[in-house]
């Protein structure tokens, strides 16, 4: 036979498991979870690449006048809106005419040097507008259709330079200018 005692302890496993299934059926039944979302927008950058220079022209010997090698090396990495990058060179007519030293006024200007491309003829290096300039001797144009045309694109060029029409009265000095090299993305 049970004692009170028992019977009150088994009163209260009874009420304490009757309340454990109370609590959980009633959790089941609450309301769900309410749940808020935001975005934020996320933008990454890259900025337009383009790079031009040029070697390879060693001194002339105004004595006898061959012709030489320009190479011209470009570089760019461009945005999907650009359709097109040209290259060319031309001399400025108050930076590029080749100038002697010290006191010697003579000069071999700018209509004295000549460009070739490929393999045309030689003309006149400012002979025609181009890369967005009045006056230059446009070396290579490169139409941008795909992205592989503007992504991380390295390029060759090479123009054939001369001296022409060089008066052979010239003070013996070393003559300096510079041919101006420019990749244009349009």
């Amino acid at each position: 036979m049970k004692t009170e005692e028992q019977e009150k302890n088994m009163k209260t496993k009874w009420m304490m498991v009757v309340l454990a299934v109370i609590a959980i059926a009633s959790t089941a039944f609450a309301a769900p979870p309410s749940t808020a979302t935001g975005t934020t927008p996320i933008v990454a950058t890259k900025a337009e690449s383009l790079s031009v220079s040029a070697s390879g022209l060693t001194p002339f010997d105004l004595g006898s006048l061959t012709s030489q090698t320009l190479t011209i090396n470009s570089s760019w990495n461009l945005v999907p809106a650009r359709a097109s990058v040209a290259i060319c060179a031309y001399m400025d007519t108050t930076t590029g005419i080749m100038k002697g030293t010290g006191t010697n006024t003579d000069v071999i200007d700018q209509t004295m040097v000549q460009a070739k491309v490929g393999a045309g003829s030689f003309a006149n290096i400012n002979a025609a507008a181009g890369c967005g300039l009045p006056a230059v001797t446009s070396v290579k144009s490169y139409a941008l259709s795909t992205q592989a045309d503007r992504k991380n694109v390295t390029k060759t060029d090479t123009l054939g330079i001369q001296l022409n029409g060089v008066p052979a009265a010239l003070q013996a000095d070393t003559y300096t200018g510079a041919i101006t090299v420019v990749a244009y993305a349009q």
